[in-house]
């Protein structure tokens, strides 16, 4: 009679623990996710990406040219939609161009995804790039002209920045 209540009372204890682990995963996995956005919002705001990119072709990878990239923000639309708002230099003007990029995380490592994104001139540019720890690498193409590389560097913000983040 003690062996079947002790039994019982086991299955009950494993059944419910497994709903309890179940419900504990998620938590942490929705405060970890939610975390993760956050740091990865922090690092990019006011960012510069400064490092190496170099061209890929049929005769392999080209010679390393340096390159810097400025992100004003990455905002969180909806999902794994978020808007990557960089800052570039044309005709002498700067311009803040909200750029439309899913962001998914393998890990605690931020992976931007561009899939034919047009530019206005007939262009698509398709991108994967990882963040992680203030370093990003990745690779690009243009589908029209297949032509793509390879970049990589470290990020870096301004003291105020910095500060902001703290």
């Amino acid at each position: 009679m003690y062996r079947q209540l002790f039994q019982t009372i086991a299955l009950i204890l494993v059944s419910t623990s497994g709903i309890a682990f179940s419900i504990a995963e998620e938590t942490v996995e929705k405060t970890s996710s939610e975390t993760m956005e956050k740091q990865f919002s922090a690092m990019l705001k006011g960012a510069t990406l400064k490092g190496t990119w170099a061209p890929v072709g049929p005769v392999g990878l080209g010679e390393d040219k340096e390159d810097a990239y400025h992100i004003v923000e990455a905002k969180k639309v909806k999902d794994d939609n978020w808007v990557m708002v960089s800052r570039f230099n044309y005709k002498g003007r700067q311009l803040d161009i909200p750029v439309p990029v899913v962001i998914k995380f393998a890990g605690d490592t931020a992976v931007m995804i561009l899939n034919d994104v047009p530019t206005g001139d007939g262009a698509t540019w398709s991108a994967r790039i990882l963040f992680h720890n203030d370093i990003y690498t990745g690779s690009w193409w243009e589908s029209t002209k297949k032509k793509g590389g390879i970049l990589s560097g470290v990020i870096s913000r301004t003291a105020e920045e910095k500060d902001e983040e703290k």
